[in-house]
């Protein structure tokens, strides 16, 4: 894989030599040629301090530490894209060789990422080089879930701090989802929250457009992210009221419902009084049956004819019921949604409906809440068992009795179990979370990957790129091309040739190392740093090295 920033910076210099080597009549020198620089998904996302992986590790969080704009994802992701395309800008308000080239190196790979790879292999190379970058550590694929709930990438060192991320790159059409129960155990964990990074991806290479966006999940944002209603509505509140024919007149002026739903009518609209005193129900409707049930509403209801008189008379010694409310109540509506898969063992007809709203009882609320209302009151904001309510839920469950479960409940929560389906998993649409309010980021956030725009970039900047880095590099560059050929050719005389050069080259790289890296460190000091806008480049170079070699 040839990195991109081999020829960018090929073009870059190939111009400033050419023009440098006519003007003082030499030959002209060949461009600049960086060292391949390895993805390595191993080891850029674990914090190796010594052994094995410690050099990739230190180089990955170097160039991390000399990125341009807000250390932040988002604010990373704004400040290359005003690195690529302000770049009048970007000189002007002062930037340091360091700061060039980690830009350069960190779009080189970053592109090779995008551009190269499957969107499956994309996605876990990302999370390694931002974790790489930001100095996180990522979260092996046999360790995720648990504590660390959906997150891929922990102790990330952002502006505000440590943070863990979970990482989603993702085309055009994929939803943001995951393990319903990975979340809800990563959320009522320590951390309290889950943070989400996520890159959509448009286009096609050459030229990809990534737009970053951010957002977070804890218990107060629960709802607004995870299997959030369709819509609130008002219902009534129902209760079941029973009457007999001697307390009719107590209760005529009561409202009836049906399923929860107004009727219209009230009881004395259902229930009259015959010539001879008896009471019948008789109504206009077409139902064939009524609203009045014998003895509780799990009772038959009574039947009436809608042809000629055929009404049903009421019996003196009977107890009746019926479907009545004394006021309304805000409740939460899911519909057919993912959410109503998630909490359908809470909703109406779900196995848990009852126990949820015996779990929720408090002090000013005696008779507890059903789960619509909870949820569209904001109850579960405050709730402190609001995440072990959702843990009996058969979405989050993966079968069997928890053991601080009370006996007494075991042969509900196996009801639900029968009932429910496996472990659940989340999902929220691209457009629902570019048009929320609690998301960060968006179009003002987005990074291009473009070839040609990286070239121009670049060229842009050949002023604050020093010939140091060129010969360096370039020696460097030619050593290992000899070398290798000494070892993979198979002819003697091409083999020879490029034992010879090698030494030659080798020569040289010690020369420059020499002259630009190990006189210059011996001189470095703890003095501020003063960057004037017309400082030569051999003197950039000499700050910049220095900045280098001060880092641990």
């Amino acid at each position: 894989m040839k990195n991109l920033i081999n020829e960018v910076l090929s073009e870059l210099f190939e111009e400033l030599q050419g023009v440098e080597a006519k003007a003082e009549g030499k030959e002209e020198v060949p461009p600049i040629r960086f060292p391949s620089w390895f993805i390595n998904e191993n080891l850029w996302g674990k914090k190796v301090d010594t052994g094995h992986g410690s050099q990739d590790r230190k180089l990955i969080t170097m160039v991390g530490d000399a990125l341009s704009g807000e250390r932040t994802p988002l604010g990373r992701a704004q400040a290359m894209q005003k690195f690529l395309t302000d770049t009048a800008t970007v000189k002007a308000e002062g930037l340091t060789t360091q700061q060039a080239l980690a830009n350069l190196m960190f779009l080189d790979i970053f592109a090779s990422v995008v551009h190269q790879f499957n969107p499956a292999v994309a996605g876990f190379l990302f999370e390694a080089l931002f974790a790489g970058i930001f100095k996180g550590v990522q979260i092996e694929a046999t360790k995720g879930g648990g504590t660390f709930g959906t997150t891929d990438v922990d102790e990330m060192e952002v502006a505000t701090g440590k943070k863990g991320y979970s990482f989603k790159l993702l085309g055009l059409t994929s939803n943001i989802g995951g393990s319903f129960s990975d979340l809800i155990n990563g959320v009522s964990g320590p951390a309290g929250k889950e943070t989400y990074l996520v890159v959509l991806k448009r286009g096609e290479s050459p030229r990809i457009d990534l737009t970053f966006y951010e957002f977070e999940i804890n218990q107060q944002t629960w709802f607004d992210w995870i299997g959030h209603p369709l819509k609130y509505e008002t219902r009534q509140f129902s209760e079941v009221m029973q009457f007999t024919v001697a307390d009719l007149a107590e209760h005529g002026n009561l409202p009836v419902l049906v399923g929860g739903k107004p009727t219209g009518d009230t009881l004395k609209d259902y229930v009259l009084q015959a010539e001879d005193g008896s009471h019948y129900i008789t109504s206009s409707s077409k139902r064939g049956v009524s609203p009045i049930h014998v003895n509780s509403l799990e009772g038959d209801r009574l039947r009436w004819s809608t042809k000629g008189r055929g009404n049903t008379t009421l019996d003196p010694n009977q107890t009746y019921a019926f479907e009545t409310t004394k006021g309304e109540e805000k409740v939460a509506a899911w519909g057919s949604s993912i959410g109503a898969k998630l909490y359908k063992d809470f909703l109406p007809g779900g196995g848990m409906r009852e126990w949820f709203k015996e779990k929720t009882r408090t002090n000013e609320k005696p008779d507890g809440e059903y789960f619509e209302a909870y949820v569209a009151n904001g109850t579960y904001k405050e709730d402190t068992n609001f995440f072990e309510h959702l843990k009996v839920l058969g979405s989050y469950r993966a079968g069997g009795k928890k053991e601080d479960e009370p006996e007494g409940e075991e042969q509900q929560m196996n009801e639900a179990e029968e009932k429910k389906q496996k472990a659940g998993q989340f999902a929220i649409t691209q457009k629902y979370m570019i048009e929320h309010p609690l998301t960060q980021g968006g179009t003002d956030y987005t990074l291009t990957l473009d070839r040609q725009l990286l070239n121009d970039a670049a060229k842009a900047y050949t002023e604050i790129i020093s010939q140091q880095v060129f010969d360096i590099f370039n020696s460097l560059s030619d050593l290992i091309k000899d070398i290798n050929t000494f070892y993979l050719s198979s002819d003697n005389n091409e083999r020879k040739a490029g034992g010879t050069k090698a030494g030659t080259d080798a020569e040289s790289l010690k020369t420059n190392t020499d002259t630009y890296i190990a006189a210059p460190a011996k001189e470095i000091t703890d003095e501020p740093q003063i960057t004037k806008e017309n400082t030569s480049l051999n003197k950039a170079v000499d700050r910049v090295l220095k900045e280098f070699l001060q880092k641990p």
